[in-house]
């Protein structure tokens, strides 16, 4: 402890030993070979990519189904209809002068003024 991390002895043999731990030597797939070597890692991304993949196929309609419904069809008619330049005002001054910049970093209260 009083040497800190100094490039002494110790401090070598520690990081050795911690890299020996943090190695990967092999994996197994799932019909129990051995990936050793260079392999893991294009083994290791293939899992990935083969985990993350969608497989879903042409079912969309049948999940679809199980998921309840929350916006009507009214509620879907007004959000979709078109907005005016009046909606747009009396949202811009619902938003507080300082609050929230936008991704341009301007202020509303630019907005509000000019």
């Amino acid at each position: 402890m009083t040497q800190g991390d100094r490039n002494t002895k110790f401090f070598h043999a520690q990081a050795s030993e911690r890299k020996k731990k943090n190695h990967i030597e092999k994996l197994v797939d799932d019909g129990g070979s051995v990936v050793a070597g260079k392999d893991p890692k294009s083994f290791i991304a293939n899992q990935f990519q083969h985990l993350f993949m969608s497989n879903a196929g042409n079912q969309m309609e049948e999940v679809l189904r199980c998921v309840p419904t929350r916006v009507t069809h009214e509620m879907n008619e007004r959000l979709e209809a078109p907005f005016s330049a009046d909606d747009i005002w009396a949202a811009l001054q619902d938003m507080g002068d300082l609050m929230a910049p936008g991704a341009d970093g301007i202020p509303s209260i630019f907005y509000k003024r000019f």
